[in-house]
Formats: structure tokens, C-alpha cells, sequence
């Protein structure tokens, strides 16, 4: 991770300043090139030890001929907290005395450098090169902040003394507080097409691994994102997508604090890498502790509060805090993944593995970029190898956890499929049952009817035999009596005519009486239709007048029954069932009624090929929620023991049975409207051919 922008080659001038100078064969204050030099490392390094510096700023100081032998023989870099005690900040000049060997004359040389602050270059009085713009305060200064800047190109002339001037401020205040390695800048002379090569190079290929790097945490973001709303019950996808968005700026804000030199940017991106720190850090213990605690612990709050305040304070807290909150939450995480092995938590092997390999790749990095040990050419940095590992086994986890949680949903599904099918079997069952158990009824009282109207229909006849005979008798005794009163027979004549008036009267009685309990009796057998159990065409009136024949005895006290009749064709029906229908409509009607009221029965139209019947009663009305029970098995509003809730059930299945609707309409108050509507021509519809 970048520690500042002159802190490595620092670190290396330490390591390699003993091996810079052949004894004997320098003096100070000169730095002898020449052509095997340029290929050494220590001889590009020992730039910084060999500067004369003044402060003040004086154009002629750029001068070759300018006599500095009073000024004094520094480096030229500043720890950070020496230089936030001058006074001045710049610009001061630095100047390098070079001794040039001839095979570097006229022959292009790299010059490549690091700085804090901002620089001008001046070889032998003539301007090379600005690093930002040098300038008296923070306003007029355009500061750089880089240790990986592309070689600039010089030429040395046909001299062997020359003069590397160079005018350098360092005039933000922001400095101080970032440079960790220092403020100045360092200049060291490499072969031009080997140095400017190989910075591109290395430019490009990281800037590729980390966009590379940046697209695949992208991509798993977006991915555990989808997973996440597709089912959010698995909160681990949207922790896991946030601690890949952190990764990402993990991987982009470094390379542009080096690529950017600007200071600006390095404070931007800055500010990005702090941030993307704690989202990283809080989002894997989130993962973490949801998979294997199932819960948020404690401790997980305390990060949750520090994370925070760092965030709203990131721009005045060193990146140090940040980094040492990092190895506290990384000390966690692995005491978490440890755990979760030890106790054999399933697959947490794929995080430890991931975790493992993280750990050793980071640290190979950190160590071989201080030369402890070998830096490893994979063609790529080692730790963002260790990323990916760790990436990509927190998600193949997370991807194994949810393929699993998603065929355990699917085997629920299929339960609950089930359930819902038995559950709905039961119904089916229950109302057949129930049907089976009216159609019971009515078949009992069919057979009761049939029954009852064969009993009274015998001696109907044989009544109806006698009262025949008793007229024929009475007719031919009146003739006799008739004759008999002709030969002068007058007061047994006129006691006769009386009784025979009186037998006359009874006559007519007996007759009207058979007649009424004739029709009585076909209306009870037209219900009854014991032999039309098929599909038949019937007059709908004609059904129901044999219902209301059936229930007079409940009607002809207190209840008016109105009749609007429709012309209307004959219909296609059950005559049986449709029977039972209207019977079981006529009497809730009736009983809905207390005291007097009145029943409209109203017929018509609806439509081509449908016929309506309304039945609409006085009675008090159905409240609103029971309007969507009415037709329920089991439902009713009768109480205990007048009613068992199943024949609206039956009707509405009745009517559905024949193609049609049966609908309610109430008001509290006003009274209910039953409207059953029926199609003509059902025996089209079923595919049933009438007999």
C-alpha cells in the first residue's frame, strides 16, 4: 500500500549509500557519472547526498557560473516535522555539481525522480523539466506528491563539469501530515530507454491488474447484490456485496495516488482508500458473524463505532489509525475463521484457505518491498493475488450456502405444494360429503313424497271411484222419485228432493276435495321426478310452481308471494337438482321473514341463450362480512340446530354443475336477492344429448 512518495527510495539510499563511492575517487560535493555507473543501483541513489542548498530564490542561481562553494552539502529531502518549523517554505535551491565522463556526452540519459512539494530542473543554466509548479504559498504553488514518475530525458553537452540546478517549494500545509517519508524530492540518472521502458511498463501492467482487480470485485458486488434481492432472507449476499464495492476502491484509489501526482488527487484518492477501509473491514466482519455466530456480537458494535467516527473524521486522521484499526479487525477476522475450523463449521474451510492465502501473499509483499526478500515475477503484484484468493472464496462459500438455502426453499416449496393440494382435496371431500349427505336428504324425501303421494293417491281413487258411482245412483233415483211424484206422492216427494239436495251438496264437495288433493298429489310427484334424473327441457315456472306447492302450508299465512313472469323458453336442466335449489332459496327466504312480508319471484332474459330467476325476500338482510361466506360449506347464521350451513353450499355447486352463476345481493334492513342464472342450452355446453 503507498506509504509516501519518497519513503522506498529512502529506505534504499540507507541500504545502499556504502556501496556509492569507490574510496579515494570522489569529492564531496561531486558526483562522478559514466556510463557503468548509470547501471548500478547505488550509483542512481547517491543523487541525494551530494546537493548543495541555500535558501532564498534568485534566478541567477541556475547559473553554472555561479560561485556556491558557501553553500551547504545536504540531502535533499527534510523529515516532515524539521520542515513544518521554518519559517519559509520556499522556493530554495539546491545545486549538484557533475562530474561527466565523455561516453555520456550528447547521448540521452533518464533522469528519474520522487517528490513532496514542487521543483524546477535546470541543467547548465537551461530550464529541462517541472515537477507541479514551484511558487511562495499554498495559493500560487501546484504541489506533487509522487514516487513513481516517468523518467524525464536530458542530454549532457560535450563538458566534463556541469551544473544540476534545481528551485524547489514545498509551501502546503497539508504536507507535513502525509509525507511520512519526508519532503523534498530525490533526482538519480538512469539509462534512458531501459528506465522510461520499464516505468511504463510497470505503469501500465498495474494499472491494468489493479482495474482488473476493480472489475471483478465489481462484478461479485453486482452479483451478491442480484443474489441478495432474490431472496433477502440471506443477508450475507449484501454484506459480502459491500465488502467487494470496498475492495474495489481498495484496488483503484493506490495506483491513482501514484499514477495522479497531484496533490489534490492524492487527497481525494486518499480519502477513498480511508473509507474504502472501513466499509472492507465492517462488511467482512458482518459476513463473518452472520455465518458463523448467526448474530452481531458485542464487539462487533464497538467496530461498528469506531469504523464511524474514523469515517466522519477521515480527513484529519493519519492513515496510520486506519491502518492499525485494519490489523485489529484483521486479528478478528482470523480468530473468527480459526473458530469457525476448529469447530467444524461447514465449508469453513474455503474462507480459511482464502484467509491463509491472503496473509502469506500480503506479507511476501510487505517484506520484498523492503528487500527482506526476493520480490517473485508472477506478472502480477503478490497481494492482489492474495485479494482475489480471499475474494473468491468468500463468494464461492457464500455461492455453496445459497445453492443450498435455495434447494432447501425448493424442497419447502414442494411441501407446501403438497399441503396446499391435501388441503384442498380435504375441501373437495367435505363438500362432497356434504352433498352426498343432501343429496341423501332429498333422495329420502323424494322417495317420502313418492311414497306419500302413492298412500293418498289409492284412496284418492278409490274415493273418487264412489263419489262416480254415488252420482250415477243419486242421478237414477232421482228419476224414480221423479216418477213416483208424478202419480201424486207430494210430501214424500218433497222430503225426498230435500235429501237429495243435501247428498247432491256433498257430491259436490267430495269432488272438489278429490280434485284439490289430485293436484296436490301431482305437484308432489312433478317434484319428486323420481324418473328424470336425466338431462331434460323443463318449463322453469313450472318448477317453480311445484316448490311453492310444496312449502304453501309455510307461505299462506303471513307471507305474500309475487309473480313476475317472463315469456321464456324451455331450458336444458336436472330438473331433480334444480328442484333442490329452488327449494332450498324459497325457504331461507321464508325463514328470513319474521312475522308478515313478501317473497318476489321476477324471471327474464340475460343475454342470448340465458335465463334468470330472482327470489328476493323482506327480511332483515345479510351484513356485509358474511356476503363472501354465503356460499360456504358450514356457514350459516340460522344458530344451533335450525340450519347445518350446507345448502347454499350445494346450490352454488348444483349451479355451477349446470354452466350458471348464482349470485346474492343484501342490504341490512331491506332484505336479500338470490339471482340464479341458468343457460338455455346445457346440453350443448356438456356434450350431453337429451333422450
Amino acid at each position: 500500500m503507498h506509504k509516501g512518495p519518497i519513503l522506498r527510495l529512502a529506505i534504499l539510499l540507507a541500504l545502499t549509500t556504502a556501496f556509492c563511492h569507490p574510496v579515494g575517487s570522489q569529492e564531496t560535493g561531486v558526483l562522478y557519472l559514466d556510463s557503468g555507473s548509470l547501471s548500478r543501483l547505488a550509483a542512481s541513489c547517491t543523487t541525494a547526498t551530494h546537493w548543495r542548498y541555500h535558501g532564498g530564490d534568485d534566478p541567477a542561481y541556475a547559473d553554472p557560473g555561479f560561485d556556491d562553494s558557501g553553500w551547504e552539502v545536504r540531502a535533499t529531502v527534510v523529515d516532515a516535522s524539521e520542515w513544518s518549523k521554518r519559517e519559509s517554505c520556499g522556493p530554495d535551491w539546491y545545486r549538484l555539481h557533475l562530474r561527466v565522463d565523455s561516453s555520456l556526452w550528447g547521448r540521452p540519459v533518464g533522469i528519474a525522480y520522487a517528490i513532496a512539494g514542487a521543483a524546477e530542473v535546470f541543467l547548465n543554466g537551461e530550464p529541462l523539466f517541472g515537477l507541479g509548479r514551484v511558487g511562495t504559498s499554498a495559493e500560487t504553488e501546484e504541489t506533487w506528491f509522487t514516487d513513481r514518475g516517468i523518467p524525464k530525458s536530458i542530454e549532457f553537452s560535450d563538458t566534463r563539469d556541469q551544473i544540476l540546478a534545481v528551485r524547489f517549494s514545498a509551501a502546503d500545509p497539508r504536507l507535513p501530515d502525509i509525507a511520512e517519508g519526508g519532503i523534498g524530492y530525490i533526482l538519480h540518472a538512469v539509462p534512458l530507454a531501459e528506465s522510461t521502458n520499464d516505468a511504463v511498463n510497470k505503469m501500465i501492467a498495474g494499472s491494468r491488474q489493479h482495474v482488473f482487480l476493480a472489475g471483478v470485485t465489481l462484478s461479485l458486488a453486482l452479483l451478491h447484490t442480484l443474489m441478495f434481492f432474490l431472496y433477502r432472507r440471506f443477508k450475507e449476499n449484501i454484506y459480502f456485496a459491500l465488502f467487494t464495492f470496498g475492495c474495489a476502491g481498495l484496488a483503484v484509489a493506490p495506483a491513482q495516488t501514484i499514477n495522479l501526482p497531484e496533490i489534490e488527487s492524492f487527497f481525494v484518492f486518499t480519502l477513498v482508500l480511508k473509507l474504502s477501509m472501513v466499509v472492507c473491514v465492517l462488511s467482512a466482519l458482518a459476513v463473518l458473524y452472520s455465518l458463523f455466530y448467526g448474530r452481531f456480537p458485542r464487539q462487533y458494535w464497538l467496530f461498528v463505532s469506531a469504523g464511524v467516527v474514523m469515517a466522519v473524521f477521515s480527513g484529519s486522521i493519519s492513515r496510520t489509525w486506519f491502518y492499525a484499526f485494519t490489523a485489529i479487525a484483521f486479528v478478528e477476522l482470523t480468530r473468527i475463521t480459526v473458530r469457525a475450523m476448529v469447530t467444524r463449521e461447514r465449508m469453513a474451510w474455503v474462507i480459511g484457505a482464502g484467509f491463509m492465502t491472503f496473509i502469506i501473499a500480503s506479507a511476501w509483499q510487505m517484506l520484498s518491498d523492503v528487500g527482506v526478500v526476493p520480490r517473485v515475477d508472477l506478472g502480477v503484484e503478490v497481494y492482489l493475488i492474495g485479494i482475489m484468493a480471499l475474494l473468491l472464496s468468500l463468494s464461492l462459500y457464500l455461492a455453496i450456502r445459497y445453492a443450498e438455502t435455495s434447494r432447501s426453499l425448493e424442497d419447502k416449496a414442494a411441501l407446501e405444494k403438497a399441503h396446499a393440494e391435501l388441503e384442498e382435496a380435504h375441501r373437495d371431500l367435505h363438500d362432497t360429503q356434504a352433498q352426498l349427505i343432501q343429496s341423501e336428504k332429498m333422495a329420502s324425501l323424494g322417495q317420502l313424497v313418492a311414497g306419500v303421494a302413492h298412500e293418498i293417491n289409492n284412496p284418492i281413487g278409490a274415493i273418487s271411484s264412489m263419489n262416480n258411482t254415488l252420482t250415477k245412483a243419486v242421478d237414477r233415483l232421482k228419476e224414480q222419485l221423479t216418477a213416483s211424484a208424478s202419480v201424486g206422492e207430494s210430501d214424500t216427494a218433497g222430503d225426498t228432493s230435500k235429501m237429495l239436495a243435501a247428498i247432491d251438496d256433498a257430491n259436490k264437495v267430495i269432488s272438489s276435495g278429490t280434485e284439490r288433493v289430485t293436484d296436490i298429489v301431482s305437484r308432489l310427484r312433478s317434484f319428486a321426478r323420481l324418473d328424470e334424473a336425466e338431462l331434460k327441457r323443463v318449463d322453469i315456472h313450472e318448477c317453480l310452481e311445484d316448490t311453492l306447492a310444496l312449502i304453501r302450508h309455510e307461505l299462506k299465512h303471513n307471507i305474500t308471494v309475487l309473480r313476475e313472469y317472463a315469456d321464456l323458453p324451455e331450458i336444458s336442466c336436472f330438473p331433480k337438482r334444480l328442484n333442490q335449489v329452488l327449494l332450498n332459496i324459497l325457504i331461507n327466504a321464508r325463514q328470513a321473514i319474521e312475522g308478515k312480508g313478501e317473497i318476489r319471484i321476477s324471471t327474464g332474459g340475460v343475454g342470448e341463450g340465458q335465463v334468470f330467476v330472482a327470489i328476493e325476500d323482506t327480511g332483515p338482510g345479510i351484513p356485509p362480512a358474511n356476503l363472501d361466506k354465503i356460499f360456504d360449506p358450514g356457514f350459516t347464521t340460522k344458530g344451533a340446530g335450525i340450519g347445518t350451513g350446507l345448502g347454499l353450499s350445494i346450490c352454488y355447486q348444483i349451479i355451477k354443475d349446470h354452466r350458471g352463476d348464482i349470485r346474492v345481493e343484501s342490504e341490512l334492513g331491506r332484505g336479500t336477492k338470490f339471482t340464479v342464472i341458468l343457460p338455455v342450452d346445457l346440453e350443448k355446453r356438456i356434450d350431453i344429448r337429451r333422450p
